[in-house]
């Protein structure tokens, strides 16, 4: 899959939301308080922001080809506007969401992923690219059937619950499919929730990545 794992990535984030080792409020500087950073709004950024994609920071996925160290490239970037104020699609936020997941949990990103999200869904066939800092990529990258990610969409469709056992808490599938972002409406119908994408009429949401992924 490509950014269909953004998905992925928004519902391990909440699995962690609804255990109270992440709030949507946390900033990203008091989460990482060893990383430098360079422009004055970056202190500004919340986990609400990378969920939005409303971060505004400039170091995007074609920026990872000449960089190996993707976390303090993030934190040393320039921020475009103030964030929360503006949607900008961004995949290095899934990315960030990823490290994370990592540092709030003690814990690497796909050991995390594999015992409370694929496992409980019986998914066990599935391979995540990682990136030169040895996590996975969050973004994109993520190997998996389309039965694997049906399951995914009934999931959802019930609320967090697949085959009677809870995966995602009731309330993160809520808050996940609010409308976060005005999206311009060149990209389709959709608006943008916590990693997903939210249909402007209401009722429905997408994982969706390039090349006819939906």
């Amino acid at each position: 899959s490509h950014s269909m794992a953004k998905t992925v990535t928004g519902m391990i984030v909440g699995i962690l939301v609804g255990e109270g080792l992440i709030d949507t409020e946390m900033r990203l500087v008091d989460i990482f308080p060893e990383i430098p950073t360079r422009d004055k709004k970056f202190p500004d950024i919340k986990i609400c922001h990378l969920l939005s994609m409303t971060a505004g920071v400039e170091f995007a996925e074609a920026g990872v080809v000449t960089e190996t160290d993707w976390t303090e490239t993030f934190f040393s970037s320039a921020v475009r506007f103030v964030p929360g104020s503006r949607f900008a699609y961004n995949s290095m936020n899934s990315y960030i969401l990823a490290r994370v997941c990592e540092r709030v949990s003690g814990r690497p990103f796909g050991s995390l992923a594999r015992e409370k999200f694929f496992a409980p869904l019986g998914i066990r066939s599935y391979l995540w690219e990682k990136g030169p800092e040895g996590v996975e990529k969050g973004g994109w990258g993520l190997y998996m059937s389309p039965e694997s990610w049906g399951r995914l969409g009934i999931m959802m469709m019930n609320g967090g619950v697949f085959m009677g056992r809870r995966i995602l808490p009731e309330e993160w599938v809520r808050e996940s499919t609010v409308e976060r972002a005005v999206v311009p409406e060149i990209n389709g119908n959709f608006n943008y929730g916590y990693h997903l994408w939210v249909s402007r009429e209401g009722g429905e949401v997408l994982f969706n990545g390039m090349l006819g992924q939906n």
